[in-house]
């Protein structure tokens, strides 16, 4: 799903990159891969710097994993 996100970026299909970085993000926090979700998030933001409900729920999960400091970042 990572290739197929990367590939929509590529070509410029930014709405459907997006959406395929949410769902890297979605089934990585299923199977407890944090770490992966987290970057698939970070990945997404770079397409919609101005998602709210994205940053804060990347601020979720780095509280989640352990890194608060990171989440507050996120924040401001």
């Amino acid at each position: 799903y990572r290739r197929i996100a990367r590939a929509y970026q590529k070509l410029g299909r930014s709405q459907e990159a997006l959406d395929r970085w949410i769902g890297v993000a979605d089934r990585c926090v299923r199977v407890d891969r944090r770490d992966l979700a987290v970057t698939a998030l970070r990945d997404a933001l770079e397409l919609d710097q101005g998602n709210v409900e994205l940053r804060r729920r990347l601020a979720r999960l780095l509280v989640d994993s352990g890194v608060p400091q990171d989440a507050a970042a996120e924040l401001r």
